[in-house]
């Protein structure tokens, strides 16, 4: 039973450890970026036992004092936050700091800042284990992969029950989504856009702005003839709708049109990242799950790995209808022109017929991903005592 640490609890709550403001409606957007424990959240949803208890209580080296992040801020020192007691313990090893985050980011370099912080407070350099949604992390000593993004889709997206497999025809080919802007996603859509390949589909392109850089594209724009100036006309009718919901509601999890995944045979995916800062690893999120929750083949446009994520964790993946080999290659423009190669070898066929062959693989998925999540949860504890022995 895995037993977290908080330096408060509240009734039957916990207040999130090392939070400044939390009566901050905004708190996860400011200084620290620390967040409320999903770990709590997903223990209730799923049956999975865990014991929570307050600093005050008896510790030692197998109980977590859990740092639950927003964002992982490389210039904020973790012990520095630690109240005095909570600091002493880690140091005697009486006590073991866990982090948990949600995101992609390139747990190397995590590492390299944590240790860093442990060498420069003379802290064991086994007095922390880090949780992380890049699947490099099972790599990397101290460290655990788990895909949180599986277990936060299905909490919020629980209101809504999954919608039917249905064999009626559909209006559009396939569909594909993109709420905010990206370099990459822009290129890939302008990509498709000026090859034919969004015709007679479903597909949108958000401006919603998170301060992407040209040069930070993973893809080169010289690998791909004729691009730039696709690019450049691409962005001048920015933003592209197809349903009238807005931006923020396109990221409300709890909202759900049923039009985006009922009326095309597939989805092409694009994911969060399609490079995780040479990490090595992948990172699946809701936008993925949207379709395994709804009955929807997928084409994945992400880091290579994306679909062993889903295999590892019992998923179908379309095997034997789709030609995933794009999810093997690892040089960003290739793998971008393999997944063009999927796609015109879905479109070449009778898509009827095609998704008919789909139908066991995305009934399988669907009750899979409806179960509850008491595997993924106690594996997890397994591997973070595991990595304590």
């Amino acid at each position: 039973m895995l037993r977290l640490i908080f330096d408060q609890i509240n009734g039957n709550s916990v207040v999130p450890n090392l939070v400044q403001d939390f009566a901050n409606a905004d708190h996860e957007q400011q200084w620290p970026y620390v967040s409320y424990p999903r770990l709590a959240y997903y223990a209730q949803d799923h049956q999975w036992p865990i014991k929570i208890a307050t600093v005050k209580s008896d510790t030692d080296q197998d109980s977590f004092y859990l740092i639950s992040l927003a964002w992982f801020d490389f210039t904020v020192d973790w012990f520095d936050l630690l109240n005095a007691e909570v600091y002493e313990r880690v140091r005697d090893r009486k006590l073991t700091l866990l982090f948990y985050y949600h995101e992609g980011d390139n747990p190397y370099m995590i590492k390299q800042r944590l240790d860093q912080l442990c060498d420069d407070h003379k802290m064991p350099p086994d007095c922390y284990r880090f949780i992380s949604a890049n699947s490099s992390a099972n790599l990397i000593k101290n460290f655990v992969f788990f895909s949180d993004h599986e277990l936060l889709y299905w909490r919020q997206n629980r209101g809504h029950q999954a919608l039917p497999w249905h064999t009626r025809k559909r209006r559009y080919r396939y569909t594909v989504l993109s709420r905010t802007h990206k370099w990459w996603r822009a290129t890939m859509m302008a990509d498709l856009k000026r090859s034919g390949r969004l015709k007679n589909c479903q597909w949108s392109y958000g401006d919603q702005d998170i301060g992407d850089r040209p040069e930070d594209n993973p893809i080169r724009l010289a690998a791909i003839n004729g691009i730039r100036p696709a690019l450049e006309q691409f962005m001048k009718s920015v933003p592209y709708h197809c349903d009238n919901m807005t931006s923020e509601q396109h990221n409300q999890h709890d909202l759900l049109d049923p039009s985006l995944f009922v009326n095309s045979y597939f989805h092409l995916v694009l994911e969060t990242m399609f490079d995780l800062g040479g990490s090595g690893g992948a990172f699946i999120t809701e936008k993925t799950y949207k379709c395994i929750k709804h009955a929807v083949p997928f084409v994945i446009a992400g880091a290579p790995g994306s679909l062993q994520i889903l295999r590892d964790s019992g998923y179908r993946v379309y095997d034997g209808v789709i030609d995933n080999s794009y999810d093997l290659e690892q040089d960003n423009d290739r793998r971008w022109n393999a997944i063009k190669l999927t796609l015109d070898q879905i479109l070449d066929t009778d898509l009827k017929t095609w998704h008919a062959a789909c139908q066991s693989d995305a009934e399988h998925n669907q009750r899979l991903f409806l179960d509850l999540k008491l595997h993924q949860l106690n594996k997890l504890t397994n591997q973070l005592y595991e990595s304590l022995d």
